[in-house]
């Protein structure tokens, strides 16, 4: 009976000693590798959503794992570097991405193109440091923006009291002007495609509604809400003729097409001025 008993006993230990091993085991943990990939997956999420600073806190536990980092992330590292203006490093990453993928990789051009943008900015830097101004001036004096003979003459040309509405005006035209149509045949009261209109929110906050067309016909309206504060406001533009399509790119994310509109090279630089004009004005309210 007395042996009985402390067999039982010892069965229970055992047991509990095996369970508290198996709790130290990482069970269900991603291999070095896959971890890789999916911080490599969240990182392009937080970069489309313009959340740099989640964007960045995965790369730097990409850095951490013991395994070879995929070329992607040299990308990555290169396009968050631009967005903080770091051209030094966004050019040592791109560099390197394109070294390991050459013309095959799937951002090799966007790659390039960002590697000419951090030329032409350094070039800039450069020129403007050796006549002794200021490389980038961020917030331009709220007194010269609204002088400005561009904004006056959009005021007289809408008949405005203010800059700030002439230019909404301005940018809608533009927008209704060259909306982007996937279709060569354009036909009266054509429902496809995708069409924009901007209008101010609360202090500091710009509108645009997007209105998408799918096959049917059936519009899909989304607003995004843009506050203005702490963006750069310098807006650029592309265009690509076998798209027929021109479009805008989003303030927060160089390569994000954000404003899409009709081939027309024209009409985008000057809705991109016009933007420009606008942001600069609600970032310095008189």
């Amino acid at each position: 009976m007395w042996f009985r008993s402390l067999r039982r006993g010892w069965r229970r230990h055992l047991g509990v000693l095996a369970v508290l091993c198996m709790a130290g085991q990482p069970v269900g943990a991603l291999s070095p590798e896959i971890e890789a990939d999916r911080l490599l997956m969240a990182t392009e999420n937080y970069l489309e959503a313009g959340d740099y600073s989640r964007a960045s806190q995965a790369l730097t536990r990409m850095e951490q794992l013991q395994t070879k980092l995929p070329a992607d992330y040299f990308f990555h590292k290169g396009r968050l570097a631009w967005q903080f203006r770091n051209h030094d490093e966004a050019r040592g990453a791109l560099e390197e991405y394109v070294r390991q993928t050459g013309r095959e990789g799937e951002h090799y051009r966007q790659a390039l193109q960002l590697l000419t943008q951090i030329e032409e900015a350094s070039v800039a830097a450069t020129s403007a440091q050796g006549s002794g101004e200021a490389a980038i001036q961020w917030q331009e004096p709220a007194r010269s923006v609204y002088s400005d003979e561009y904004v006056d003459n959009l005021r007289k040309l809408y008949l405005k009291d203010s800059g700030e509405e002439a230019l909404v005006e301005h940018i809608n035209s533009l927008l209704a002007a060259a909306p982007y149509r996937p279709s060569r045949l354009i036909t009266p009261d054509q429902r496809e495609g995708v069409r924009y209109q901007v209008s101010l929110g609360a202090q500091g906050v710009l509108q645009i509604q997007q209105t998408s067309y799918d096959e049917s016909g059936k519009a899909v309206v989304n607003l995004d809400r843009r506050e203005v504060f702490g963006v750069d406001p310098y807006v650029r533009s592309g265009c690509d003729r076998q798209r027929r399509a021109c479009w805008l790119y989003d303030p927060q994310d160089s390569f994000r097409e954000w404003i899409l509109i009709g081939d027309d090279p024209a009409v985008v630089e000057d809705l991109g001025k016009a933007l420009t004009k606008l942001m600069l004005l609600l970032q310095n309210p008189a």
